[in-house]
């Protein structure tokens, strides 16, 4: 892994999927009804706007921090960070297959994991915030932009990418959030997977142009089998050996598209390096893998 990312200890390099997603939904099955988190799925399909609110709490132990610096001093007190969302619940109903137009708690769970790391140093946090704030992050499906919002302040560059349909909305939320005096490093375009995966592989550096991506996210972006494959094609496109960690967090839905998502995964290219991180960081209701692809001998 690059210097962006630690793998905490402890955890299992996926080979296999079947077994990936055995234990899985193993460990879904045993958590108790009062230790899931209610209200899985979408926040509110019918709100227009949302006021989202991340909670981040005190660590349990000052002695599980460690201090960034000698003028790093331990929060006092919980906090909250706040985001005004508008969404678009009529397109959720009448556009097929626009599932990114509603916020889904599966962001708000991230977004908590990150930001209490980010402010709170852990002995063991996924990223490292030095390397972060000089790296460019792409996002893909982000629907409302909720985690550009968020993250942007961590980072160097944040492209935030969805269909073209849902740029308005993604470019709203962001204006609504970000002071129009500031300079926002937020860029947002349009990226079709399925447009791309089409796109002979001769013309798509000219027809989907990035600059090199140091973090690639994806978030809730495997729900439907026909999508499958051409994320996976254009987790490839965008990932860069040796340099690009990729992070996938989704919901534990379907059982049968998540093991095909992870079979299209490990068999893109046998370079990949996957580890299941979620069972550490996470609710048993979530997965989280981070994947690297090295470089050829």
């Amino acid at each position: 892994m690059s210097d962006l990312v630690q793998i905490p200890t402890g955890v299992s390099q996926v080979t296999d999927a079947d077994e990936e997603v055995f234990l899985l939904y193993t460990r879904l099955a045993a958590t108790p009804p009062t230790e899931m988190m209610a209200g899985l799925g979408y926040v509110d399909s019918r709100s227009p706007v949302l006021n989202v609110k991340v909670e981040l709490k005190l660590p349990t132990s000052q002695g599980n921090r460690k201090k960034i610096s000698k003028n790093t001093e331990p929060r006092k007190r919980d906090m909250t960070v706040e985001v005004e969302l508008a969404q678009d619940p009529t397109s959720l109903r009448s556009r097929k297959g626009d599932t990114g137009s509603v916020l889904w708690r599966v962001s708000i769970a991230f977004a908590e994991l990150i930001l209490q790391e980010h402010y709170d140093a852990p002995s063991n946090p996924l990223f490292n915030n030095h390397t972060l704030s000089r790296a460019h992050v792409l996002e893909l499906g982000s629907g409302t932009g909720l985690l550009s919002i968020l993250f942007s302040p961590l980072v160097r560059r944040y492209t935030v990418t969805d269909i073209p349909e849902l740029m308005p909305l993604i470019k709203k939320n962001i204006s609504m959030n970000i002071p129009s005096t500031s300079t926002s490093n937020i860029v947002a375009q349009d990226l079709d997977w399925i447009t791309l995966q089409s796109t002979p592989p001769a013309l798509r550096a000219k027809a989907f142009l990035f600059e090199v991506v140091d973090l690639l996210l994806v978030v809730d972006c495997v729900y439907h089998p026909s999508l499958v494959s051409p994320l996976v094609d254009t987790i490839r496109y965008l990932t860069t050996p040796g340099k690009t960690t990729v992070v996938v967090v989704i919901e534990l839905r379907a059982e049968d598209v998540v093991r095909e998502f992870l079979e299209a995964w490990l068999q893109n290219d046998p370079r990949w390096q996957i580890w299941s991180v979620g069972e550490q960081k996470l609710s048993s209701a979530y997965a989280l893998w981070m994947g690297q692809l090295q470089e050829e001998m």
